[in-house]
């Protein structure tokens, strides 16, 4: 009968070590994923609204100097935009502020419009240069919005951006 105690008792243990192991090892894994998920959830402190075309060279100056000057995630397209269907919600969630290079061409391209008004729904900091070409607005001599987009590479309304969310973002910029 003691040896039979003895057994038992030798089992449980075993059972609790290997019970014990288990859940040392699954919640490592879950740590491990856990990890590997936020690193792809990577969160920027600043975001570089530009038009390409007018303006990439300055923006990537603006980086550059960012950088130097302390300033350690800073979201660029060129350099960290991997989906384009993402820009909008990086900058809803993942961006503490965002700078607006407000060149001639900026307000015509639906990418930066959705940029300021994503930024703005999520009251992200907006900070704005205003470039030299640039060319102030009447938003209220514009009849529609519309007008002022060229939406030939993207529909505003495919990302649920309405033209009054564009208005009113627009005024609140100008």
């Amino acid at each position: 009968a003691e040896a039979d105690e003895a057994s038992v008792r030798s089992l449980q243990g075993f059972a609790t070590g290997c019970t014990i192991i288990l859940s040392c090892t699954l919640l490592l894994a879950s740590l491990l994923m856990l990890t590997k998920f936020c690193r792809h959830r990577e969160r920027f402190d600043k975001f570089i609204c530009h038009h390409k075309a007018a303006s990439a060279a300055q923006a990537r100056l603006l980086k550059t100097l960012l950088k130097a000057g302390g300033v350690h995630d800073v979201f660029i397209d060129s350099d960290n935009l991997v989906d384009l269907d993402c820009l909008f919600d990086i900058v809803k969630f993942r961006v503490g502020e965002v700078i607006v290079w407000l060149s001639g061409q900026l307000l015509t391209r639906p990418w930066c419009v959705g940029e300021i008004v994503s930024a703005k729904l999520t009251h992200n900091r907006l900070m704005v240069v205003y470039c030299e070409n640039f060319v102030p607005i009447q938003l209220e001599d514009v009849a529609d919005v519309r007008c002022l987009l060229d939406e030939s590479t993207c529909q505003l309304s495919n990302y649920s951006i309405t033209y009054e969310m564009v208005l009113e973002a627009l005024q609140s910029l100008l």
